[in-house]
């Protein structure tokens, strides 16, 4: 009872907590009467850093000295005391929150990482121009990603962070070389400034298939193609195929300046002089870069991020519908979350955040349109509604990894058996139990094929010409006989033989499973189905 009023509890403290982050509008059953508040703050970050990070140390100390000593030597080569002030200044109003914020850093520690990664130059986002604000969902970009990959690049190949590594791949320059490609002077020179990541509207489409949606990502090119033909070749190299030669074979088509071809495992790839753009939607994707029009005004700085609230709700209730689908056993966690978050998208009309390098630090800015104070109290009260369903839910997902925790041990010893016998298997798993490889046995009997019985199990063995068992599925059975996998048909249970995995659109009670050895095939072809 207590871990479930701790639960309970935090969920609360969570939900109150928030209650203050932004602005507010009226509606039924909205308790929030007035809000127009400004308020502003200045905080010694070198002070907070003195005082926090040695007591930090000191917890991680007591677990571990030597993990402590490494943690604080990377704090110091990071450059945490860079952080010298911060000073921000908010307004709230009913319907609408602004966040304005500035950070300094010491000057004294402009070598170290932190330092130069704040200070980074500001930069533009020019392919917005294909984009229209209206179409998005959600809109992330680094203005001058090649800069931020250079700093890490420089921080790799110092002598700490060398001799931390151990086995770091450098040249005899110092630089970081994976099997011939140096990202320095291979990829950096390729790259001239933006790093986009989107998904655009899909309308009724996302519904059918969330994850053919019109994502998208998209690199700023001093050549395109020759950064297209870099990364290609990184991909062949780390044994992804050679995708330059498929490639090679799909006829191109043209579509305002750029080089588009649809791939046959889905999605598309195109190329410019100026950008390498992959998505997930040919047809989109045409579209797209067909339209110089756009009208997404994407600010100079060195990060800008942008959502929808309504669209990205929307779309994150597909996944989560898609997600269900696929693990039936979590689909009513999946489902109450969604609803619960569905109300705060539903106040939000957008967020923006946006921030900018100064010559000693940063600026930055964060914007919120709609009353999402309101959809906070909201969300409580739907919290509260559910509350009774998800204490129930968690007290089924304890029980089901105690059934998942049982099945790894048997796992582990049937392992352990095959190591010892040649990689055979026992004909009875209860051999496990008889040989020492199990202290005690972790399930009721043994029940026949498709026979629900809670924590019973079937096993089913896959002999050799010489009755060498080769390989094994173990079916544990918990819950109830209509929930879990659907593995059985009618006829797989009453055939002789090896046992066949099959399904008749029926959950029979299987809770986890456990295979090896000859099963892996047939096992695989069943999760592909």
């Amino acid at each position: 009872m207590s871990t479930r009023i701790h639960f309970v509890a935090l969920l609360l403290i969570l939900m109150l907590s928030g209650l203050g982050a932004a602005a507010a509008a009226q509606e039924a059953g909205d308790p929030v009467i007035r809000l127009d508040s400004r308020s502003k703050v200045e905080l010694d970050l070198g002070i907070m850093m003195d005082d926090l990070l040695p007591r930090f140390i000191d917890v991680v100390a007591e677990e571990d000295p030597e993990d402590a000593e490494m943690f604080r030597h990377m704090l110091e080569l990071i450059g945490m005391d860079a952080l010298d002030r911060i000073k921000s200044e908010t307004k709230q109003t009913r319907d609408h929150s602004t966040c304005e914020f500035e950070l300094t850093l010491d000057p004294e520690r402009s070598e170290t990482l932190l330092y130069r990664m704040l200070t980074t130059p500001n930069g533009s986002c020019d392919f917005a121009r294909h984009v229209s604000r209206d179409e998005v969902v959600m809109f992330v970009t680094l203005h001058n990603f090649p800069h931020y990959l250079g700093l890490v690049l420089d921080f790799m190949a110092t002598p700490e962070i060398v001799e931390m590594a151990g086995d770091m791949p450098v040249n005899a320059e110092g630089e970081l070389d994976l099997g011939g490609f140096v990202p320095r002077t291979d990829l950096l020179p390729l790259l001239s400034g933006e790093l986009d990541f989107f998904f655009l509207d899909p309308g009724d489409e996302v519904a059918l298939n969330p994850m053919a949606a019109p994502y998208f990502m998209v690199l700023g090119a001093t050549d395109g193609f020759a950064l297209r033909d870099r990364i290609l070749e990184i991909a062949a190299m780390s044994g992804g195929g050679d995708f330059g030669a498929m490639l090679g074979e799909i006829e191109p088509e043209m579509v305002g300046g750029f080089e588009l071809k649809v791939l046959p495992f889905g999605g598309a790839l195109a190329v410019s002089e100026d950008y390498l753009v992959i998505g997930m939607a040919p047809d989109k994707m045409r579209d797209l870069l067909a339209d110089r029009d756009g009208d997404l005004d994407v600010p100079d700085g060195i990060e800008w991020a942008y959502i929808d609230g309504p669209k990205y709700g929307a779309y994150m209730e597909s996944i989560m519908a898609m997600a269900g689908m696929m693990a039936p056993e979590d689909a009513a966690e999946t489902a109450w979350m969604m609803e619960i978050y569905d109300v705060l998208f539903d106040h939000m009309e957008y967020e923006e955040i946006l921030y900018r390098s100064t010559d000693d630090g940063l600026e930055g800015s964060i914007e919120v349109r709609g009353p999402i104070m309101t959809g906070m109290y909201k969300m409580m009260v739907e919290l509260l509604d559910k509350l009774p369903l998800i204490m129930a839910m968690q007290e089924d997902k304890d029980e089901g990894n105690d059934y998942r925790s049982a099945i790894m041990h048997v796992d582990e010893a049937m392992m352990a058996y095959a190591v010892d016998h040649d990689g055979y298997y026992p004909a009875a798993v209860t051999e496990l139990l008889e040989e020492g490889y199990l202290e005690k046995w972790p399930f009721q009997p043994e029940t026949p094929a498709g026979v629900f019985a809670d924590w019973a199990y079937t096993y089913h063995t896959y002999p050799d010409e010489h009755g060498n068992i080769e390989g094994y599925i173990l079916f544990l059975y918990g819950g109830s006989a209509d929930a879990g996998y659907d593995v059985y048909t009618e006829e797989n249970v009453a055939a002789e033989g090896p046992y066949e995995l099959g399904a008749d659109g029926m959950p029979d009670g299987v809770v986890s499973f456990c295979y090896d050895g000859v099963a892996l095939e047939p096992v695989q072809e069943f999760f592909n189905q």
